[in-house]
């Protein structure tokens, strides 16, 4: 019973601590969605414009498809994104996409995860 106190400061302490770690990642990784988001309503409103220079919309295409791969179907609810598939050979070997997967696959990938978006 003499310790009784001690083991509720350290269980009080480590509950904090466990919060504010979780606090803090789920602000992180909401913070990094959002930015993710906004980054596509850019881009997404870009292609909007008919005179933009076609690489450029190659470009802007390859992005779209490759945010939109990596996030969920209710973050872009209302946006149909399909613009067709990107023209790799108008690219001249630049490439939107950050890992080593081609523009078709993240193309492909965009459409089946968020197939009900999209549809006309």
């Amino acid at each position: 019973m003499r310790y009784q106190p001690l083991v509720y400061g350290l269980l009080a302490i480590a509950m904090f601590g466990l919060g504010g770690a979780v606090g803090y990642w789920q602000a992180t990784v909401s913070a990094f969605r959002h930015s993710v988001i906004a980054e596509f309503k850019v881009h997404h409103l870009t292609l909007q414009d008919s005179s933009i220079q076609p690489q450029l919309r190659e470009y802007l295409k390859s992005r779209v498809y490759f945010l939109a791969g990596s996030l969920r179907p209710k973050d872009l609810q209302g946006y149909d994104f399909d613009f067709g598939s990107v023209n790799e050979s108008t690219l001249n070997g630049i490439s939107g996409i950050k890992d080593c997967t081609t523009e078709s696959d993240v193309y492909r990938n965009a459409m089946q995860t968020h197939r009900k978006n999209t549809q006309k």
